[in-house]
């Protein structure tokens, strides 16, 4: 037995230092072989998990997916599964949002003291449209990490995302004033600072506009400057996304 488990710690090593180094084709295939061999169920369950993160990392989602979903049917009560299948539906340009959000909510049921999983959970909420609850979610996600970086990043792209920038710019000041000596931080708040007066500043010239008559020269130049990236065409037959599609990440996910 102990030498059945020394050779899977050696072909797992082996594996992880090719995925490690970049060779990633290797790589995948010292985990096929690893999976193919009798070893205990968190054996499996950990090269599933480290084969899914290997697929991810090349944006091969849907692989990244297989894997992932095989790890949670021998480990259901992992929630950093859960968490992982989420990001692979919700960054693949071909995925799901809502298949996302059930993952994230079910990561935040097995492991509700991750401010991560909360914050992941309330950016995906308002992008199947649950305005109301994923701003409430991004709130207490904020709350309880105020100067985690990798936390606001996510609140104040969701907020973003949702119209809020006077919330977002909100947070993002508070964890300025907690941590003032973090970069990221200043960043995050930058941006949330410029979004918001862009949008102040939209308003305004959309305001002016409604004062002009119809059809006059200078509502025409206003209309144009409340909307900086030109008009946006709406086919009755498109609904709309929250990403586009990326031709590498499709070309790469048929490999």
């Amino acid at each position: 037995m102990s030498r059945m488990l020394s050779l899977f710690a050696s072909g797992y090593a082996a594996a992880t230092d090719l995925a490690t180094s970049g060779r990633r084709a290797e790589a995948r295939k010292a985990y096929d072989a690893l999976l193919r061999q009798t070893i205990t169920p968190e054996e499996r369950v950990q090269t599933l998990m480290a084969a899914g993160k290997l697929a991810y990392s090349a944006e091969q989602y849907r692989r990244a997916r297989r894997h992932l979903l095989a790890a949670g049917r021998l480990a259901p009560g992992d929630a950093t599964i859960q968490y992982e299948l989420g990001c692979a539906f919700e960054n693949d340009p071909y995925g799901c949002d809502r298949r996302a959000t059930r993952r994230y909510r079910k990561a935040c049921q097995l492991n509700a003291n991750e401010p991560i999983y909360r914050a992941s959970l309330g950016r995906a909420m308002i992008r199947i449209r649950e305005l109301t609850s994923g701003v409430n979610v991004l709130r207490r996600a904020a709350k309880e990490a105020p100067t985690d970086v990798a936390v606001l990043e996510v609140v104040a792209d969701g907020l973003r995302e949702a119209g809020r920038n006077d919330l977002a710019f909100n947070i993002l000041s508070q964890a300025r004033f907690l941590a003032p000596a973090n970069g990221d931080i200043t960043r995050l708040w930058s941006r949330a600072k410029y979004d918001l007066a862009a949008e102040q500043q939209r308003i305004t010239l959309r305001s002016q506009q409604r004062a002009l008559p119809e059809g006059h020269p200078v509502a025409l130049k206003l209309r144009f400057a409340a909307h900086p990236q030109g008009q946006v065409r709406r086919d009755n037959g498109c609904r709309p996304a929250s990403h586009l599609g990326r031709l590498k990440a499709y070309n790469s996910d048929l490999g």
